[in-house]
């Protein structure tokens, strides 16, 4: 969840965002993106049941491997 970079000449930063098309792009803080928190795993992390989609109402469920 690192800013992108820091701007040297204005108060705010860049994050990178991805578009519909699934591809990355770089959005100020200033814009109406939202928030998108990122958790990272660490590598043996599994998903034990893929019929999940990650919702509120169907959360994830990992285990430690």
């Amino acid at each position: 969840m690192s800013p992108l970079y820091f701007s040297d000449t204005i108060s705010h930063v860049y994050v990178w965002s991805v578009l519909s098309t699934g591809f990355l792009n770089t959005s100020d803080v200033w814009n109406a993106f939202g928030v998108r928190p990122v958790i990272n795993l660490i590598p043996t992390i599994e998903i034990t049941d893929i019929t999940q989609d990650g919702t509120i109402e169907k959360p994830y469920v990992i285990k430690i491997t």
